[in-house]
């Protein structure tokens, strides 16, 4: 492998159109452009800046080379961006590996020493030989090189078939104003609380059963008081209540709850998402409210 201008030159163009497709989003072409930049670009301008024009002795010895130096710039690069808090990183970073592929091919450019070329055979069984190797560190060697084509590949596909995650089924309490910086954890006897329930659906199309129950913190008791599901909700020492939600497939509902204590204590507020006709619930979901 020669690390010739030319080479070099392309592998600047090809960072820059990197740079460019980041910078506007254009994701059909950041998959692609992203390998090549992440683990070839600058790792292949570095080694030329060590190397000049001369060639190591074996494909294996360079692609481990430009492979490693590359990884290790971006990380270091990436690194140091996260510390600063420096942002966009993906377009800095491109923007960097394109400066350094450009100091490259000026530096090679400015080199009067042409590479040796050799005929053809030679040149070829020059690529895979490892002239001061015993034979068992060029199998490991051929192992090596192999590894790092088939970790090369896998990460290149997996990129290209991993899906993006569906919806799932969660359960969530805020306050009033959708932040958790007002979720009540505490108020007097019959004063109006208020809870806003956010309900996100997976893929499917259900009815749940949204159930509140309170009970006071240190107690167990398995017999409840059911009230109505009528705002404000009036609750106390082991009341419990519940309403039927219609979800549709990845749908979010939101349900204002307000409620009142007609007694002081710890109280342990517990939500629950349960299928209907089952105790079994789905999530779950726990509120600490002291009422004085």
């Amino acid at each position: 492998m020669i690390f010739d201008p030319g080479a070099l030159s392309v592998t600047t163009a090809v960072t820059i159109l990197f740079v460019v497709a980041a910078q506007l989003s254009v994701s059909w072409a950041l998959l692609p452009l992203g390998i090549f930049v992440l683990f070839a670009a600058p790792g292949y301008a570095v080694t030329a800046l060590l190397l000049g024009r001369r060639p190591l002795p074996s494909v294996a010895v360079n692609i481990a080379l430009i492979v490693g130096l590359s990884v290790l710039v971006n990380v270091l690069l990436g690194t140091a961006l996260y510390a600063f808090a420096i942002t966009p990183v993906v377009p800095l970073i491109g923007l960097a590996d394109a400066i350094i592929c450009t100091a490259g091919t000026f530096v090679q450019f400015g080199r009067s020493r042409a590479a040796r070329r050799a005929p053809r055979p030679s040149f070829l069984r020059s690529l895979f030989a490892l002239p001061r190797f015993t034979p068992g560190q060029r199998v490991a060697a051929y192992a090596l090189f192999a590894g790092i084509l088939v970790v090369f590949g896998a990460i290149g596909y997996l990129s290209t078939i991993v899906p993006n995650p569906g919806p799932d089924l969660s359960l969530t309490a805020v306050g009033p104003d959708g932040t958790s910086a007002t979720l009540p954890t505490g108020g007097v006897v019959n004063a109006t609380l208020t809870v806003l329930v956010i309900v996100q659906n997976n893929e499917s199309a259900q009815t749940l059963v949204l159930t509140l129950n309170s009970t006071l913190v240190g107690t167990n008791s398995t017999s409840f008081s059911s009230i109505p599901w009528t705002m404000p909700l009036l609750l106390g020492p082991n009341v419990t209540t519940s309403d039927t939600i219609n979800l549709t497939r990845g749908a979010s509902e939101s349900v204002q709850i307000q409620f009142q204590f007609d007694t002081g204590g710890d109280y342990a507020v517990g939500l629950a998402l349960t299928p209907p006709e089952s105790h079994v619930a789905l999530r779950t979901l726990f509120l600490g409210i002291d009422i004085t």
